[in-house]
């Protein structure tokens, strides 16, 4: 997960790219700007944001990571954050604070991250088990109490 910050944070200063929050679009959805999360939320977003951290989507990335993960290790889990992933890909477009392509290179930063976390850890597990000293432990007899 370290590494997907990190390679969050390379891609906003390589694309210092301005949300569309910023963009001005919000007078194509005027029911979005006027509701009350956008004007509880707007003054907040304006004034404490550095308006260039949109590519790519840290939402998505660390969602998507966590939900390989539990696909991997709980699908009850899985299944149960599935639909709240779903709903906050949906709503970081819908609400201005992300573009499409921001999404895309989230999911494909999580999904890199998955596959290289999942080969060092069988790479990990491969060495643990192939290890000489693990190997003489388990050769040497054990001892039954009274000798």
């Amino acid at each position: 997960m370290l590494c997907i910050f990190g390679f969050g944070f390379l891609g906003y200063l390589a694309v210092p790219a301005e949300g569309p929050h910023f963009a001005k679009l919000t007078e194509v959805m005027p029911l979005i700007a006027s509701g009350p999360f956008h004007t509880f939320a707007d003054p907040l977003i304006k004034e404490g944001c550095t308006r260039s951290d949109v590519f790519p989507s840290l939402h998505i990335a660390i969602s998507i990571f966590t939900l390989s993960f539990m696909f991997a290790h709980s699908r009850r889990l899985f299944w149960f954050w599935l639909l709240p992933v779903a709903g906050l890909s949906v709503a970081t477009v819908y609400l201005f604070y992300h573009y499409a392509i921001d999404l895309l290179a989230g999911l494909t930063l999580a999904l890199v991250a998955s596959a290289f976390s999942t080969m060092v850890w069988l790479a990990n597990s491969q060495k643990a088990s192939t290890s000489p000293v693990q190997n003489s432990i388990q050769a040497q007899p054990r001892c039954r109490s009274g000798r």
